[in-house]
């Protein structure tokens, strides 16, 4: 995606229709289309588009406007949260979402969500262009849905009795500017030049802000060269989006894509007209060379392109330092609740899933099991191992229909092959630990009741379940709750289940001293710190520090939990370097072996918290760890 930092279809048919970011190996996201989950219909020029996009409704502070009924374009308004005042005017954003051109609307939540951001913290008001996508709609499309957008702005400013109420009301239409986000920020950028020749009185463009534009050309650059494999902005994944963007026929070094590329009219004398340009970028994106190339060419025409103005420092401050804005919740304090606004794709199974299943677990606590098995012909004679896993999230986050936790397990019951039991259960702050680990017992207790439940055990695993080789396993804060709920297990009988082993993938503890791999990926895009803290603040129980010994194993509880440790039959531990977590982990490691266990480990160089949701190769590799274990 061309957004969400640059930044979040195990099938080409319909059935990717009802399935979100997809990590399964099938879906081998090294076909851009795949992970872009699109089909290109080259006879209509038509694109599918299977990714999840979940939109935002209206609330009293946002509101839809047509903007060209013919092109079926509108505009999203967005006005602060807080007590507006008439003499007191706000600024006005006008603004361009990202999605490569192909992606994404003024709707969509992650879009929606940004905007309030900046009219709540600038404040502004924003107006966010729902402009045509390609490649139904090619460049120069958005463009021109740029310019409407633009003289909407300004028939609301020369209309002081009919004009837009908020605007009329609220707007300094002296202090405009306008914004765009990944290849929003390239039809801001575009939507600009045309601006300079326009007559837009009585509105005023003081400043064009451009937030990881998205640029290109036939050259690759180092920084893309350097993060070819990037999980969010892959240069192959570009290639396509300006394959569908372009005017048909065209390369990269169209100037649309490539503005350094002389199209032999005025563009280079207009970029000089440029007031003021803020260009934000990070060396973390594949883009930053061409960002990079970008400044130095507004520079070269004397334009300065980092100012000191209210406007511009103060929206530096809604990046995503304040880790509940990162996580998109806000935390109820007075009832412990948490409000979670974190797109979170659903697989929703129907009549056509004939190898997944959902089963009530405690209807009580609201818990079930998702159970997968493989999509191969299966044999009674053959039985296959039991998986019990629970999904990460921080303990916050997700549940077993998640789709990136849905395919994940869907890839471990095919590949392995194994029967898989999901388990859906609490979440924190609303149920803190040890909630989710008592969930865990039950499920484990439930997969007992199915051995012994010879007649009306759940069909599947009475067929094709080995119950003497079943295995603990989790994912992140899912691989605490694993590691917790094998401590319970050494206590409990189980039979005829046997806890043949435990495999913590990433495995998320912490303490309140901090590791020298967080201190190094303090400000890790996929799990600071931080965003740990906040976490672990609202799992543990009420009042406790981090050195609670559900989130650091090594503090003694002054009970047993040492001696259940040694109990451990085999662990397979599974890390990256990458992941501010690997110092715990290899902690966790040692400390396993000091109380007897055998430990297998599988450590990779680089990666990140996460990565094998990400990358296929590293899936594949993780497949044939586990495949190896069991």
């Amino acid at each position: 995606m061309a957004d969400q930092t640059h930044q979040q279809a195990t099938d080409k048919s319909s059935t990717t229709a009802k399935t979100g970011f997809a990590w399964d190996i099938d879906a081998a996201t090294t076909d851009p289309y795949e992970k872009l989950m699109c089909i290109h219909n080259p006879d209509d020029d038509s694109l599918i588009r299977n990714l999840p996009i979940p939109v935002t409704p209206l609330d009293q502070n946002t509101k839809d406007i047509s903007l060209n009924p013919d092109r079926k374009t509108s505009i999203r308004i967005f006005r602060p949260a807080t007590e507006l005042s008439v003499t007191n005017k706000l600024p006005v954003i006008i603004y361009f979402h990202g999605g490569g051109f192909i992606l994404f609307s003024a709707a969509s939540t992650i879009v929606h969500n940004f905007c309030q951001s900046i009219a709540t913290h600038l404040p502004a008001v924003v107006v966010s262009v729902n402009y045509r996508l390609a490649p139904e709609s090619r460049l120069p499309a958005a463009y021109d849905d740029a310019v409407d957008g633009l003289n909407w702005v300004k028939t609301q400013a020369l209309d002081t009795l009919n004009g837009e109420p908020w605007l009329k009301e609220y707007a300094d239409f002296s202090n405009c500017f306008i914004m765009g986000c990944s290849s929003g920020a390239n039809i801001a950028y575009y939507a600009n030049l045309r601006a300079l020749e326009m007559d837009l009185e009585p509105i005023k463009i003081n400043g064009l802000i451009l937030h990881i534009p998205f640029f290109g050309s036939l050259e690759r650059t180092e920084s893309e060269l350097r993060l070819i494999n990037d999980p969010y902005l892959a240069p192959s994944v570009s290639d396509v989006m300006w394959e569908l963007a372009l005017p048909v026929g065209s390369s990269r070094d169209h100037v649309y894509c490539n503005p350094r590329h002389d199209d032999g009219e005025s563009s280079g004398i207009k970029v000089g007209l440029t007031k003021r340009c803020l260009v934000i970028g990070f060396y973390g994106d594949p883009v930053i060379d061409r960002q990079i190339q970008l400044v130095k060419m507004l520079e070269e025409k004397d334009k300065s392109t980092v100012t000191a103005t209210n406007i511009f420092d103060r929206l530096h401050t809604i990046t995503t330092t304040d880790p509940y804005e990162k996580l998109m919740c806000i935390h109820n304090p007075d009832d412990d609740t948490l409000i979670r606004n974190l797109p979170n794709p659903l697989t929703i199974l129907t009549e056509d899933d004939q190898n997944t299943k959902d089963i009530s677990l405690n209807p009580d606590r609201e818990t079930s099991i998702r159970l997968f098995r493989p999509p191969a012909e299966l044999s009674v004679a053959n039985k296959l191992p039991i998986i019990i896993y629970f999904h990460g999230g921080g303990f916050i986050l997700f549940n077993a229909a998640s789709t990136m936790s849905h395919n994940f397990c869907q890839s471990i019951a095919a590949h392995l092959p194994a029967l898989v039991v999901s388990v859906d259960y609490r979440l924190a702050p609303e149920s803190r630990l040890p909630a989710a680990y008592d969930d865990a017992v039950e499920a484990l207790n439930w997969v007992k009741d199915q051995a012994l439940d010879i007649s009306n055990g759940e069909p599947w695993l009475k067929e094709y379940a080995d119950f003497s080789r079943c295995f603990i396993m989790g994912c992140s804060a899912g691989g605490n709750i694993a590691y917790h709920a094998n401590l319970r297990a050494v206590e409990m009988d189980l039979e005829p289940v046997k806890i043949n082993g435990l495999i913590l993938h990433i495995p998320f503890f912490g303490s309140v001293k901090r590791t020298e791999s967080e201190l190094r990926l303090v400000n890790d895009l996929y799990l600071a710190p931080s965003l740990s803290d906040v976490m672990w603040e609202l799992a543990l129980p009420v009042g406790s520090s981090r050195d609670h010994v559900y989130c650091n194993p090594s503090i003694d509880d002054g009970e047993s939990s040492g001696i259940k440790v040694g109990l451990i039959k085999r662990c397979l531990v599974i890390g990256f370097y990458g992941d501010p977590l690997i110092d715990r982990q290899i902690q966790l490691v040692k400390m396993l072996e000091e109380k007897g266990v055998k430990v297998e480990t599988c450590i990779a160089e680089g990666g990140f918290h996460g990565v094998a949701f990400h990358d296929s190769k590293t899936l594949e590799t993780l497949l044939g760890k586990l495949k190896q274990f069991i």
